[in-house]
């Protein structure tokens, strides 16, 4: 599949949405409308409950199991860096990543990347689109349908196009400035 058609099923840009001229608002997209100039009625508290109380009952009556906490971005990496018998200086070197951040983030596993960095490592560890999604995931980021350069990413990756500079090209071709570089 051509990258323009790909675009064409794939692309949903954002809407925006407009404002009223009047000044008025809405709360959680409900019916009536607010405004500034309206009277805000006042209400009082009850000081007879004890917040601390109820948050020290409500942990002792749980019994629910803590959710499983998953594997930092960076355990993954090196994990994934380990499953294909890759070489660190490899990986970093196709990441196109200076070997002095690779080194801090091997040292500090909590390490948050930045998006392109995490795209980057995405890319060099060849990873499939569903693969992709959970690493992005870890670092706490996600593929927009409402992006275009995601847009771009998600085709190379689905298209197993895992060069930088490839990568690059292609979001030259739909006039998207790439920053993977």
């Amino acid at each position: 599949m051509e990258l323009q058609e790909y675009i064409l099923l794939r692309y949903k840009p954002r809407k925006r949405k407009a404002k009223p001229e009047d000044g008025s608002f809405r709360l959680l997209n409900s019916a009536p409308r607010f405004s500034l100039s309206n009277s805000i009625d006042t209400c009082s508290f009850d000081d007879s409950f004890d917040d601390d109380e109820f948050i020290i009952e409500k942990q002792k009556s749980s019994k629910r199991p803590l959710p499983k906490v998953e594997k930092t971005f960076m355990e993954q990496v090196f994990a994934i860096i380990d499953e294909k018998g890759l070489d660190d200086v490899e990986t970093y070197k196709k990441a196109n990543i200076d070997r002095r951040l690779f080194s801090k983030m091997r040292s500090d596993m909590k390490y948050r990347p930045s998006r392109d960095t995490a795209f980057k490592f995405c890319f060099a560890l060849e990873l499939d689109l569903a693969r992709a999604k959970k690493l992005l995931s870890s670092a706490g980021f996600a593929i927009s349908r409402s992006n275009m350069r995601d847009i771009v990413f998600e085709y190379c990756l689905t298209e197993k196009i895992y060069d930088l500079m490839k990568v690059n090209d292609k979001l030259y071709e739909v006039n998207v400035e790439p920053e993977l570089q």
